[in-house]
C-alpha cells in the first residue's frame, strides 16, 4: 500500500472522530498534527509499509519527543488507529 493512501484513509478515520489533522510541511517535519479534541495532540510521520524515517527525520522526530510530544511513525492503518484510540482513552 502506498504511504498516500495510509495517510489518506488515517486522515479520514480520525476526522470520524471529529478531530483535526494538520498537514506540516517542512522537509523534516512529521507528515500530520493530530488534534484530539479535550485531549490534546500527537505528530505522525506516515511511510510506505517497511521504510523507515530518514536521519533528518529521526533528528526531528527526537527534538519533538524531547519537548515532550508524542511522535508516531506509522506504515500500517492499524497502527494509527491504536494511536489514535490512545490518545482519546489518554
Amino acid at each position: 500500500m502506498l504511504e498516500s493512501a495510509i495517510e489518506a484513509r488515517s486522515v479520514k478515520y480520525a476526522r470520524s472522530f471529529k478531530c483535526e489533522a494538520f498537514k506540516l510541511s517542512g522537509r523534516s517535519a512529521p507528515d500530520r498534527l493530530i488534534l484530539v479534541p479535550g485531549k490534546g495532540l500527537f505528530f505522525v510521520e506516515f511511510k510506505a509499509p517497511g521504510k523507515k524515517p530518514r536521519d533528518d527525520q529521526k533528528r526531528e522526530h527526537a527534538r519533538l519527543r524531547k519537548q515532550g510530544y508524542d511522535v508516531f511513525v506509522i506504515d500500517d492503518f492499524d497502527d494509527f488507529r491504536t494511536a489514535l484510540n490512545w490518545a482519546i482513552d489518554e
